[in-house]
């Protein structure tokens, strides 16, 4: 039988639980909190950087989405299944856009091989608006990647690549030391293998399945990447393919262009899938899929046009079916309208860049000093020197008294309708690019450059290694 003094000697019930409770939080957020699949972490965060991850990163994308690192990849997935990345991000300022991270496989000529459908396995909690995540912590941001049914088997490149969801643009990835790296950063690789049993084409969704059999293989399906085109433009075709028995020798795609008149504007050799799987490695019952860049000629005419396919062995000597086959996806041409002479000019340069182009000079609107606020448009006049395979940008750039740009318009000619790669051999093309001046720029005399430079592989040079053509010197007043 207790009394009242025992009674009074022990602690109540209450004050025991709550230091308990005490005793065990931190204990369970260590071992089972931190360790789950939470939105937004922090105890694994030091110093803005992760101290626990398969591989540390530390790559800026835009101006404030940081990548700090990621779990190990797979080495390989199967064609047509999906495998998983993990990626770990923080956003350096609150209250910004929201950002979104998808994953691209890539093949050595620039084709994905993914599928649309990638999004976030059905365990992980999706993190949430970015711009509400607190400096001091991290997302976890898990994707499951479908690749698509088809992809042949081989050695893929993995490209990590951040977007504002606003409007899917991608940013653009720095590394520590503010290096752009491009929008897609690659991250590692992947070995595609061949699923252990091909796919029923029953089961794909093909909406105009095709079925013509062409020798030891069957067409399921071809696919242009559009209807209209302009002269230089690249067009993507997709074909895929079921093998009926294992071919004897390697086999060939050509593909032809064909005008209203019957006549071939330009022909492709292509394998049916890819130059790294042979047909002569395909079994009976596979199915792959191949991706084909068609550069259209810079010279051909306005019109209605067709594409036509045969399959060939490698010497020609078997070919199916006899005559191309026509293909029911139609191109329609519509080429600009060329000039050959050149406009009366304010600025005459006609300097040369490397074997491409020359800038004949520039108009400038308007002529004189300007105030800082003022809008100056510049009508650049280039001259093609051949025809192109690459597709270069124009940079125009209103240097500051430092020699860095205070403004800058770049893209690819004519607000990007006319490509390098349909331009004609001395064929003029005018290209209008507008700048204008900060309201808070200083007075002062400004240089106005102009030239051409690929993403990678940077700008062209002139006769005398310059990599920018002068046009002018600037004069600008303050602000009233």
């Amino acid at each position: 039988m207790r009394s009242e003094t025992d009674s009074a000697r022990r602690p109540p019930g209450v004050p025991w639980l709550m230091l308990a409770v005490a005793i065990l939080v931190p204990i369970l957020k260590l071992v089972v909190i931190d360790r789950a699949d939470n939105p937004l972490r922090h105890s694994n965060l030091v110093e803005g950087r992760l101290a626990k991850v398969d591989v540390v990163a530390d790559i800026t994308f835009g101006s404030e989405f940081i990548l700090l690192g990621y779990d190990a990849l797979p080495e390989a997935a199967v064609s047509g299944e999906r495998f998983e990345v993990r990626t770990y991000w923080r956003d350096s300022q609150p209250s910004g856009p929201d950002y979104g991270v998808t994953l691209h496989v890539v093949d050595a000529y620039g084709h994905r091989w993914e599928d649309v459908d990638t999004r976030a396995p059905r365990w992980h909690r999706t993190p949430p608006h970015a711009g509400e995540w607190p400096p001091d912590q991290y997302a976890l941001i898990a994707l499951s990647v479908p690749l698509q049914v088809g992809a042949p088997p081989g050695v893929y490149a993995l490209e990590l690549v951040a977007f504002d969801r606003a409007t899917l643009a991608p940013l653009t990835a720095h590394d520590a030391a503010g290096q752009a790296l491009g929008p897609g950063l690659a991250i590692g690789r992947l070995v595609i293998t061949a699923p252990s049993h091909p796919p029923d084409p029953d089961d794909l969704a093909i909406e105009s399945r095709l079925d013509l059999a062409l020798g030891p293989l069957v067409l399921l399906d071809t696919h242009p990447d559009r209807s209209e085109a302009a002269p230089g433009d690249t067009a993507l075709l997709t074909t895929l393919w079921q093998t009926i028995e294992t071919p004897d020798a390697d086999l060939g795609m050509h593909v032809a262009l064909v005008s209203a008149d019957g006549s071939v504007a330009t022909d492709y050799a292509l394998p049916p899938a890819a130059d790294w799987h042979p047909t002569t490695r395909w079994n009976t019952g596979d199915i792959w899929r191949g991706q084909h860049n068609l550069r259209l000629p810079a010279g051909l005419e306005s019109g209605a046009y067709h594409w036509a396919l045969q399959l060939c062995t490698a010497d020609g000597g078997s070919c199916w079916p006899d005559e191309p086959l026509t293909l029911p996806d139609a191109l329609t041409i519509q080429a600009p309208e060329r000039r050959y002479d050149v406009p009366t000019l304010g600025v005459q340069t006609d300097v040369r860049l490397a074997d491409v182009a020359t800038l004949v000079g520039a108009d400038l609107e308007p002529v004189g000093p300007l105030a800082a606020g003022d809008t100056l448009t510049v009508t650049l006049v280039w001259r093609a020197e051949r025809e192109m395979n690459e597709r270069y940008r124009v940079f125009l750039h209103l240097l500051g008294q430092d020699g860095s740009p205070m403004v800058q318009s770049d893209g690819e000619p004519a607000n990007w309708s006319r490509p390098t790669t349909g331009w004609l051999p001395s064929e003029i093309v005018l290209d209008v690019r507008t700048l204008t001046v900060p309201a808070t720029a200083p007075a002062g005399e400004y240089v106005l450059q102009a030239g051409l430079y690929r993403i990678e592989e940077g700008r062209l040079r002139t006769e005398d290694g310059a990599d920018a053509v002068r046009l002018a010197a600037i004069t600008v007043s303050a602000a009233p």
